[in-house]
């Protein structure tokens, strides 16, 4: 049959304080040209990136994120100050003004916002 293909894996939705949401089949690419497709809005200063099971979330500084890339929905930023950011089949990254309540502990992340 020659119909149309239709991916079964999961997507990557994009959203929140964004210009344009988008929802990409592809869950792989660096994050800062993923994200200027969205046009992060004037006050986004966060992204809760949140796995597929819904049992891990994490709220990165976009200064931080933007500095990662996705690989195969595995998110990984160089250098980060904590492993807690290498979120594992990425399906949701929301911009946000300010940081959102984590999956884990909030002691574990004393040390994963870097002094201004």
């Amino acid at each position: 049959m020659g119909g149309v293909h239709e991916t079964t894996g999961p997507t990557l939705l994009i959203n929140g304080a964004v210009e344009h949401p988008l929802e990409l089949v592809q869950r792989s690419g660096p994050l800062a040209q993923l994200l200027g497709l969205c046009g992060p809005s004037t006050g986004a200063d966060h992204a809760t990136v949140s796995s597929r099971d819904g049992q891990y979330r994490a709220s990165i500084p976009l200064e931080w994120l933007l500095r990662g890339r996705l690989e195969d929905g595995r998110l990984r930023i160089p250098a980060a100050p904590t492993k807690c950011w290498s979120v594992k089949d990425v399906v949701s990254i929301e911009l946000t003004a300010g940081p959102r309540p984590d999956s884990v502990r909030p002691e574990s992340f004393d040390t994963c916002v870097p002094d201004s």
